[in-house]
């Protein structure tokens, strides 16, 4: 006789869900307050690994409709892996630094260390997906003007004519260094 005979299967199963949707629900209520971070972190992770798919050229083909069978030309599987665990381990150092804030009892603290640690993995991979797009399109002018603006290269976004104009103004500057050191002696 089996031990499922004694139990019903239906009741089990349902103490199953309600225990998976309990579990779920204090898992969501916690980061609730970080969520809207969580999903535009999710976002500009999905723009930097499109962005990088174009970039590494990779082609994506349908074999067939029914099943659908997807094929990836020029698909690298370990930098994808690689990225998908760089995101994983992101979530969790900022969410362990989060209960460390939590468990220290510092209100309030804690959203706000998430948030700025979330804000920074968000600018580096927009940075990151903006340079994929400047290399995949470099005729595009916008993406150029928006990179730089972004990474703070404005030396390259203007090249030699902002490289002159600095030399210039520290030049005439440290003349007047000298002649205002000259007065006074």
């Amino acid at each position: 006789m089996r031990l499922t005979n004694y139990f019903d299967k239906e009741g089990i199963i349902d103490g199953l869900r309600a225990f998976a949707i309990t579990i779920l629900v204090a898992i969501t209520s916690y980061f609730e307050s970080t969520y809207t971070f969580v999903i535009a972190l999710f976002i500009s992770f999905s723009m930097n690994i499109l962005a990088g798919f174009r970039a590494d050229e990779v082609k994506m083909k349908l074999k067939r409709l029914l099943p659908p069978v997807v094929w990836f030309e020029n698909f690298n599987g370990n930098k994808f892996k690689d990225s998908l665990a760089e995101f994983a381990l992101i979530l969790v150092v900022i969410y362990s630094i989060k209960s460390i804030f939590d468990l220290m009892g510092i209100d309030g603290s804690s959203v706000v260390a998430v948030q700025t640690l979330m804000g920074i993995a968000i600018y580096v991979y927009f940075r990151n997906s903006l340079r994929n797009l400047k290399t995949v399109y470099p005729k595009i002018l916008f993406f150029r003007i928006l990179y730089a603006f972004i990474a703070l290269k404005f030396k390259e976004l203007f090249g030699d004519a902002i490289s002159d104009i600095v030399e210039k103004e520290e030049q005439n500057e440290s003349k007047s260094k000298r002649s205002r050191t000259d007065k006074k002696v």
